[in-house]
């Protein structure tokens, strides 16, 4: 399985990579990194703190150039409103970590 995860936290992306051992993670720093990653993922995770300074709209961009990716937005902040938006522009999950 492919997995494109949006993030700056090198730290969290290396703990990613040992939950999901034996997966192929790709890590994308930049919006324009992540659209080329998440043409060949099956699902993309968003760090929402980085994905807000693109908006929402990073979702329906995505499902743009991959229209069956599974899109998780995973937050430390519970903003109600970010996951309600996040979720009507086509994200399968918004999760508090």
């Amino acid at each position: 399985m492919k997995i494109s995860v949006l993030t700056e936290d090198k730290k969290w992306f290396q703990e990613l990579k040992k939950g999901f051992k034996g997966h192929d993670l790709i890590l994308a720093g930049y919006r324009d990194e992540f659209l080329v990653a998440g043409k060949d993922a099956d699902i993309a995770l968003l760090d929402a703190e980085q994905a807000h300074h693109y908006g929402v709209e990073l979702v329906t961009d995505l499902l743009d150039v991959n229209p069956t990716l599974s899109i998780i937005m995973i937050t430390s902040l519970a903003m109600i409103e970010t996951g309600v938006q996040a979720v009507h522009s086509g994200a399968s999950l918004y999760v508090v970590k």
